[in-house]
Formats: C-alpha cells, sequence, structure tokens
C-alpha cells in the first residue's frame, strides 16, 4: 500500500519510513515467517534438483529436514 502512495521512494526509503527492522524483531513477524518460511523454501528444492544437489545437499543449503525435501519433491513428480 505505501508503494502505491509513495510511487517516487526506492524501496529502502519505504523501509525506513515504515520502521520495518523494528517490525522484523516482533512476535508477529516470527509467526508469519515461520508459517511460510519452509513453503517458500521447499518451492526452491526443485531448481535445486535441477542443477544436481543431492537431498541432502538441499536440506543442509535450505535448512530443512531431509525428510520434507524428500515428500515435498515426491508430492511434486
Amino acid at each position: 500500500m505505501a508503494v502505491d502512495k509513495f510511487p517516487n521512494l526506492t524501496l529502502e526509503e519505504i523501509e525506513a519510513m515504515l520502521d520495518l527492522d523494528a517490525f522484523k524483531n516482533t512476535r508477529l513477524y516470527e509467526s508469519i515467517v515461520a508459517k511460510t518460511e519452509p513453503e517458500t523454501k521447499l518451492k526452491l528444492a526443485q531448481k535445486c534438483v535441477e542443477k544436481g544437489m543431492s537431498i541432502q545437499e538441499i536440506a543442509e543449503f535450505l535448512e530443512l529436514d531431509v525428510e520434507i525435501i524428500k515428500k515435498y519433491l515426491q508430492e511434486q513428480s
């Protein structure tokens, strides 16, 4: 919404104006990240496979459990 109101500002200027660094230290932000982060990371798993990474390498890279990666990749195929 702020982007629409201030089309001439850069991303950095909008972040500073909204004080997003302070928001990142809230429980709300941590809750949002905790719920969405694994799904977002899993979207990268297929690309990692295409680049030749092993399941173990992908799990370490994405900081997710090997079994979660395996299950996701099986569901995608």
